[in-house]
């Protein structure tokens, strides 16, 4: 028996469907799906190229499809439960084929490991806008632009060090290229975070009820505001807690607008605003103002002044989303143009870094002054 000649791969993703896809590829991958396979007419080691095949694999005779890519390369598509795909693969192996995950099967038909990495990313991408973008790197995007930096390192190190921070300013937006952003709506009780959350959402995802103090853990959902991946967050009601649980409930809300990209400071536009509210935007200055029940009668000490831009909304009704919603993808920052470079991985960011720092030396040598800004650290 052969051993180790060619791999087995499943390209498809994990758990039950209703095809499966093994790629089956190497010397003597051939010998050993003509072996494995029984074609209506002819052997599997013989068929015309990129034309599929009806056949039985093994001797259960499992019914695949067999598609000949070139000399030593097939794609075998059988069904989707796990049980014919580890028949397809453990046949394979004891024929000499050694299975491999999809990753390392990818990486092996990248011409770079910037594409072999946007490659898997694309698998990862929660929206169509995300998947453009990665696709865009899987390209080449990212790769040229460092060629172009490495060509002015030397000639003009100004430039090169203009375009790292260019790219490297699309850093944070690369990281949520397969990690939705954190959307944190946070207030006091009853102000009508739930009620926001679900109506962002489209349906309903947290118990909205008038008695203050409903929501006591957090409540998280993924979604997509125009067309970038989101974790919308409600939390619990900030105020002065006396009860254990309460007070855990008040900590994670703490913790949640601590740690996500955007907080949505929900202001009630019936009452005047309170001192946690006032803390909260001390702490937090960026954070979007939404006032809601902007369907009732406003109290007659508005929540808020005009300084902090406050978005009226209502979330029984509806009305404002649109406007909240753009504030809010607005905050994500700048978008790159269709074929820019955008940095999506450790592997990117240490690239860059190191082109920074060529750059840099290269300067330096040259008794030339630039100033410098990492994008990824702050300032030196």
């Amino acid at each position: 028996m052969a051993t180790d000649l060619f791999t087995v791969s499943r390209l498809t993703p994990a758990g039950r469907g209703a095809v499966a896809c093994l790629a089956v590829e190497g010397p003597g991958a051939a010998a050993a799906v003509a072996e494995e396979v029984r074609l209506a007419r002819g052997r599997a080691d013989a068929m015309p190229l990129d034309r599929p095949a009806l056949g039985r694999f093994g001797p259960h005779g499992e019914e695949v499809i067999v598609v000949r890519r070139r000399d030593e390369q097939f794609e075998i598509h059988c069904h989707g439960g796990p049980a014919p795909i580890e028949y397809c693969i453990d046949r394979l192996a004891a024929r000499g084929g050694r299975p491999i995950p999809w990753e390392q099967w990818a990486a092996g038909r990248a011409t770079t490991p910037v594409q072999a990495a946007a490659f898997a990313a694309l698998s990862r991408a929660r929206t169509e806008r995300c998947a453009a973008i990665l696709l865009d790197q899987y390209s080449g995007a990212f790769d040229r632009a460092v060629e172009r930096i490495e060509q002015l390192i030397d000639e003009a190190p100004a430039e090169a060090l203009r375009l790292c921070d260019e790219i490297g300013s699309r850093s944070n937006l690369g990281r949520r290229l397969t990690q939705p952003w954190r959307v944190a709506l946070v207030g006091r009780p009853n102000v009508g975070k739930s009620s926001l959350l679900n109506a962002l959402a489209g349906f309903s995802r947290a118990i909205v009820h008038a008695a203050p103090g409903t929501t006591r853990d957090l409540v998280a959902l993924e979604t997509s505001l125009d067309g970038w991946p989101i974790e919308l967050c409600d939390t619990a009601g900030l105020r002065d807690a006396e009860d254990a649980v309460e007070q855990a409930g008040v900590a994670l809300a703490e913790g949640a607008a601590a740690k996500a990209d955007v907080v949505v400071l929900v202001l009630d536009g019936t009452r005047p605003a309170a001192f946690v509210e006032e803390q909260l935007l001390h702490r937090r200055p960026d954070a979007l103002c939404a006032i809601n029940k902007c369907d009732l009668p406003p109290a007659e000490q508005p929540p808020w002044t005009a300084e902090a831009k406050p978005i009226s909304v209502s979330a029984r009704l509806s009305i404002g989303l649109d406007r909240l919603t753009a504030a809010i993808v607005q905050r994500f920052g700048p978008f790159p143009r269709p074929g820019a470079a955008v940095p999506f991985s450790e592997a990117c960011f240490e690239i860059l870094d190191r082109l920074r720092l060529r750059t840099i030396r290269a300067a330096k040598a040259r008794g030339i002054h630039i100033d410098c800004f990492d994008q990824r650290s702050g300032p030196p």
